[in-house]
């Protein structure tokens, strides 16, 4: 998960570890990307899209130039929430976006579908 705000991330993480997922953590796309590197097993990504350094559009563009995490779902968790902005995150290959703050039924229904889509 990519989040640059400690509050936000911790209750991501909460979340996802109530459904027993094991959660990396990345405070910005550069710090994601060098955990990308590594050899965890990784089957979806969140992403906000506004973060300092390296923001989600240009983390899942150099994401996408590594053949090794090319495949992995990235879901867009962002506040961004007007017309253009959902165009953008779908042009941007994104598997889908949702809107701050999500709820614990939404965030896991749409990572368990898009999980599902991957291995299909």
């Amino acid at each position: 998960m990519i989040e640059d705000d400690a509050d936000a991330r911790e209750i991501l993480k909460r979340m996802l570890s109530l459904e027993g997922a094991t959660v990396l953590e990345a405070p910005d796309g550069v710090v994601a990307l060098e955990q990308c590197a590594s050899d965890a097993r990784i089957d979806v990504i969140l992403c906000d899209l506004l973060m300092p350094w390296l923001d989600g559009h240009g983390f899942l563009r150099r994401l996408r130039s590594a053949p090794r995490r090319r495949s992995v779902p990235v879901i867009a968790v962002t506040a961004l929430s007007g017309d253009r902005d959902y165009l953008r995150t779908f042009e941007s290959g994104f598997a889908r976006h949702l809107t701050k703050p999500v709820d614990f039924e939404t965030l896991i229904e749409t990572v368990l579908r898009v999980t599902r889509e991957v291995a299909q």
